[in-house]
């Protein structure tokens, strides 16, 4: 991505819901994250800026957007 680029990542299952996830997490071999590891991973792949926030979604308890700048 060049500089002044933007990414924007929707998590709907995340680590910071307060669901359970731990047998859809087995089943479909998928990791959850939250928003810390998120946003050490968006610093880890050089973006200048990150935040994240919550909101409720349907069939979602908190929603989770991630985003960054390059």
């Amino acid at each position: 991505m060049r500089p002044g680029g933007r990414l924007v990542i929707s998590l709907g299952w995340n680590a910071d819901d307060g669901k359970d996830h731990t047998k859809y997490v087995k089943k479909q071999g998928i990791r959850l994250y939250t928003g810390k590891e998120m946003q050490a991973m968006f610093q880890g792949a050089g973006f200048s800026e990150s935040s994240i926030s919550y909101s409720k979604a349907p069939r979602m308890p908190k929603l989770m957007v991630a985003r960054a700048v390059k």
